[in-house]
């Protein structure tokens, strides 16, 4: 049996193995950080109002969320020529001082949301040549200057959601995909506004709007995605009905009543729509044939008053393979007779529809107050033609409706691959 011995290393040898091209020592580390991979250093709540000193410069990762931090200066970040991705999120920035972050020439992605930042200035993202990613969502906002954002011409994401913005400098910004503006109280931006022709995602829920600028929305030939949710619009926007490259539709919780087929016609391309919260009382006839490639469906807190209205929607849901969405969990409105049920497990036989129906002669009465009773014979019996249309007693708690034979349901459509951003994954 041979015995092996491990000779020390030499002080010198030692010194060059540490020291090798992409390696970060852990004496390298700045305090209270962890440096587990070469390119990424975690300091996360240090409990310090200024930024850590000593990060090696072949950081490219550099993750600083919840430290307390309350103040940036531009020598914070000298020698940081190689940092891709810095995250100051959740801090407590009030402001951002001019050309700060100028050192950071190769930066790409910068996460400054969840602070308390007030105003971005002409110069508080000078130099910034490559970014592609800029967070700055959940903090106080108020004012922009017009130039903010200008030499961000890598720019792909912009999100601004949850400020306290009135009002928005026009924006041209040729590559961005993504603007968030969700949680502010804006006016209808118009095509002058959002100069952005490559746009694939917008949302604008919870401005306030009142209508959407028709303008707009034909400038923005590349949308896949809308977000026009909890705003006060009275009715389905004229600017949508030739929407047709749209994937992801959210209208939910505007005050818009009832949708009509000539509104959605033009949507055939949707794999998710949100319709929830509309005061909807039902479906518009041949809804069923509009979306062939449909995957999600949400339709919580709709009145539906009519049983046999929706008799077709659980088949076709079932047909389809769409998932229906309830926000929350909350069950859907349906009248007393199925509350509680599961909508999508519900047969045609169990919302009430009537089967074909015959009157007898000596049933027809001449008075004005009281409905002419019904009976129901036989399909061997000969008809005799009724005096009118027979209508189904309404449960209680539900208004009297006519009730339409079941709408045909279409063949199950091929599925298409659901639309993701085409902008680049962020790193990790």
């Amino acid at each position: 049996m041979k015995t092996f011995f491990l000779l020390p290393l030499t002080p010198f040898l030692l010194f060059l193995l540490l020291r090798l091209p992409g390696r970060t020592l852990a004496s390298d580390c700045p305090q209270d950080c962890s440096c587990s991979t070469p390119e990424s250093i975690f300091c996360f709540q240090r409990r310090s109002a200024t930024m850590p000193h000593g990060v090696p410069a072949p950081t490219k990762n550099l993750y600083l969320f919840a430290n307390g931090i309350e103040t940036l200066a531009e020598e914070d970040f000298v020698g940081m020529e190689s940092l891709e991705m810095l995250d100051l999120s959740q801090n407590k920035l009030t402001k951002l001082l001019d050309r700060v972050f100028e050192p950071l020439t190769s930066l790409r992605n910068l996460d400054l949301s969840a602070n308390q930042i007030t105003h971005l200035s002409e110069e508080s993202f000078a130099g910034m040549a490559l970014l592609e990613r800029l967070y700055l969502y959940s903090n106080h906002i108020q004012t922009i200057h017009p130039a903010a954002f200008q030499g961000l011409e890598q720019l792909l994401e912009l999100k601004l959601q949850g400020n306290q913005l009135t009002s928005l400098p026009a924006l041209a910004m040729p590559r961005l995909l993504l603007l968030d503006l969700r949680f502010n109280t804006l006016p209808s931006p118009g095509s002058a506004d959002l100069q952005m022709p490559n746009l694939e995602s917008l949302k604008l829920a919870g401005l306030g709007l009142k209508s959407l600028d028709e303008d707009l929305m034909a400038s923005l030939g590349n949308l896949h995605e809308l977000d026009i949710s909890g705003n006060q619009l009275g009715s389905f926007p004229l600017a949508l009905r030739e929407a047709r490259g749209l994937i992801h539709l959210s209208l939910a919780g505007n005050p818009m009543g009832p949708l009509t087929l000539e509104d959605l016609q033009n949507l055939g391309e949707l794999q998710e729509l949100d319709i929830s919260n509309l005061s909807l009382q039902g479906l518009p006839d041949g809804f069923a044939q509009l979306f062939p490639h449909l995957t999600k469906l949400t339709v919580a807190e709709n009145p539906f008053n009519c049983l046999c209205t929706l008799a077709w929607f659980p088949g076709w849901l079932r047909n389809q393979g769409v998932t229906l969405g309830q926000d929350g969990g909350d069950p859907l409105p349906l009248p007393s007779l199925n509350a509680g049920k599961v909508l999508e497990r519900l047969e045609h036989r169990e919302f009430g529809c009537p089967t074909t129906t015959t009157v007898t002669a000596s049933t027809v009465r001449t008075s004005t107050t009281m409905p002419p009773p019904v009976t129901t014979l036989p399909s061997t019996t000969p008809a005799i033609p009724a005096p009118g249309p027979v209508r189904r007693t309404p449960q209680l708690g539900q208004t009297a409706s006519p009730c339409p034979p079941s709408v045909p349901l279409p063949a199950a459509a091929a599925k298409t691959k659901r639309w993701t951003s085409s902008a680049p994954p962020r790193p990790a």
